[in-house]
């Protein structure tokens, strides 16, 4: 057996240029499935992620900003609109309502009185319940004293702060990624926006949008269990200048975007996949029939046809199997390196794979591409060792 691998090995070795552009096309093939399936299942994630920590049934925001925030929830885009907080008592007064918690956003620039541009979002500590479910009890209590709680997409210092409107900020804690717009958010106490607005005056620089202490950004509202979330909604409607947003239709909205955008990626890929399949197959026919005399020869010295195809196979399978593990590899690597900005041109929420999916993943797309490379050769093995060999004299060998 060994001998006969250092046979395959040899044939490989020298017609080099061959069997590097073979296992070129199979980089390319394995790194394709790679990169497409990882960013596919990032898709997925964040969608779910978003679903998960939206918390509230309803969330009322101001006219016309219904899309706004939208962006805001389901992709990395910034944004600031405002209404005067006394819409809080309305919303109060209205029946179906079980809790609700003010929020108010701001958003900095890329300036010298700001690390890094973000979407700033102020919670109500205490009646907070989208937010304080994914933070810990002990950091929640640091916030009080002008601590802020950071998405995973934040870069903060290495002294755990982070400097906004010319302050430097502590830093209580990090959240897990979660692949919705809270990984590039930086949470603060609502109690804390009148000093970062009188921050921001002194920086002279770092807001988008003038803001006072009484205007609040978004209401979330959680329905009461034996109310329809939708009759109650329809009784928000009539209060004046605001709009109402339900997480039924961000879920729904989510849904219909996912399988757009997957059904798209799904298709690429496939597509890719497929012209690759056909590239190999084309590439080892071309090769097969211009080893005619060479498979002849092995014939000749005495190998039956069954160790011929054989032969053939294993050769294919090592160079696919080489191909594949260094795609695979590739496609990793590229995925890992640039996440940042895949994240960010996906332009959907997106949660990056974890470390045993991205590894699952990896052996799917080089097992996959390991076994396109003799499946593409074994009609061309048998039709070219059917002509050119059975039919070319040498029919009583088998």
């Amino acid at each position: 057996m060994g001998r006969y691998l250092e046979l395959v090995l040899k044939s490989i070795k020298a017609k080099i240029y061959r069997s590097m552009g073979l296992i070129l096309i199979a980089l390319i093939l394995s790194a394709v499935i790679e990169l497409g399936t990882l960013i596919t299942l990032g898709m997925k994630k964040g969608s779910q992620s978003v679903v998960e920590r939206m918390g509230a049934d309803l969330i009322v925001v101001p006219e016309g900003t219904e899309k706004d925030f939208e962006g805001i929830l389901l992709t990395a885009k910034k944004g600031t609109f405002y209404m005067d907080s006394s819409v809080m008592e309305q919303i109060k007064r209205t029946k179906g309502i079980e809790c609700l918690s003010p929020q108010t956003f701001l958003m900095t620039l890329d300036s010298s009185c700001c690390d890094q541009p973000v979407q700033v979002v102020g919670i109500d500590l205490k009646s907070d319940f989208t937010v304080r479910p994914w933070v810990q009890n002990r950091y929640l209590k640091s916030l009080k004293n002008g601590a802020i709680v950071t998405g995973s997409r934040i870069g903060i210092r290495k002294d755990k702060t982070f400097q906004m409107f010319g302050k430097r900020l502590p830093v209580a804690a990090e959240l897990d990624e979660s692949g919705s717009s809270m990984d590039s958010t930086v949470y603060v106490s609502i109690s804390e926006i009148p000093d970062l607005l009188q921050a921001a005056k002194k920086a002279s620089q770092g807001l988008l949008e003038e803001v006072n202490e009484n205007n609040i950004s978004a209401v979330m509202v959680r329905v009461k269990k034996e109310e329809n979330i939708s009759a109650v909604a329809a009784r928000l409607t009539r209060i004046d200048g605001v709009e109402i947003i339900t997480a039924d239709s961000v879920s729904r909205k989510l849904s219909n975007e996912l399988k757009r955008t997957y059904v798209t990626y799904v298709g690429l890929e496939a597509a890719m996949f497929l012209m690759g399949f056909f590239i190999l197959y084309i590439s080892y026919f071309i090769a097969i029939n211009e080893r005619r005399k060479e498979i002849e020869t092995f014939r000749i010295i005495g190998m039956s046809r069954k160790m011929v195809n054989k032969f053939l196979l294993e050769e294919a399978m090592i160079i696919s199997g080489v191909g594949a593990l260094a795609g695979s590899f590739l496609g990793i690597l590229s995925f890992t390196l640039f996440s940042q900005l895949i994240t960010y041109k996906v332009g959907f929420p997106f949660a990056i794979p974890n470390i045993w999916e991205r590894l699952s993943i990896f052996v799917m797309s080089a097992a996959i591409t390991t076994i396109a490379g003799p499946v593409s050769i074994m009609s061309t093995i048998r039709k070219v060792c059917s002509d050119y060999i059975i039919n070319g004299g040498e029919k009583g060998r088998m």
